[in-house]
């Protein structure tokens, strides 16, 4: 089922409670709306489990009430898109599975500009279902793009600085779970789900 996300536009104060620091006002393109987001809706966030990366370096594990949400239904029209890609070339379903499962993270990399420094895997990921007449506020916006490692993180010196970006461009809803408007949302969180479970 698909869900037409219903939004309404309200005062920063009541959305985050103050000024957002420079990390998250940088990751939006062309800045945010202070927004209530209604139910019902599914926001999915994508976990790291801490165990070490293809770099070999381990960092730490994802929080599950971190601020970073995205739409259920726009990442599985990214899975969906994937998909009819990959029919094309008539894969056995071993075949098919492996090549999504590494597509589908890659492309999600891309679309939300996850930083491989900030979340060196896509091992699970929570789902935030606000139900009908209930409700989460927060910022949301267009995903800026990103460098594929942050060039401020010292525990990758041999990466440049000038390492290809990720595009971004897909919507985020940044929400702060300790606003008083949103206490009730920790408990909409549903945590662990396996990774595979987006395209299996």
């Amino acid at each position: 089922m698909f869900f037409m996300i219903r939004t309404n536009t309200i005062r920063l104060h009541e959305a985050w409670g103050g000024f957002p620091n420079a990390d998250i006002t940088n990751s939006f393109l062309g800045g945010y709306k202070p927004t209530k987001v209604y139910g019902p809706a599914r926001l999915l966030r994508l976990l790291y489990d801490g165990a070490p990366g293809a770099e070999g370096i381990a960092e730490d594990p994802s929080n599950l009430h971190g601020c970073y949400w995205f739409a259920e239904d726009e990442i599985r029209s990214i899975k969906d898109w994937l998909d009819s890609d990959l029919k094309k070339d008539s894969l056995d379903r071993v075949t098919y599975l492996n090549r999504m499962a590494i597509a589908l993270r890659n492309e999600l990399r891309q679309q939300l500009a996850i930083c491989r420094n900030w979340s060196p895997r896509f091992d699970f990921f929570a789902r935030l279902t606000v139900p009908p007449q209930k409700s989460v506020v927060g910022l949301v916006g267009t995903v800026r793009g990103q460098r594929v490692y942050d060039s401020n993180n010292p525990r990758y010196p041999s990466v440049s600085t000038k390492d290809t970006k990720l595009s971004g461009g897909l919507k985020q809803y940044v929400i702060n779970f300790k606003m008083p408007a949103n206490s009730s949302g920790m408990n909409w969180i549903q945590d662990a789900l396996s990774f595979d479970l987006l395209y299996r």
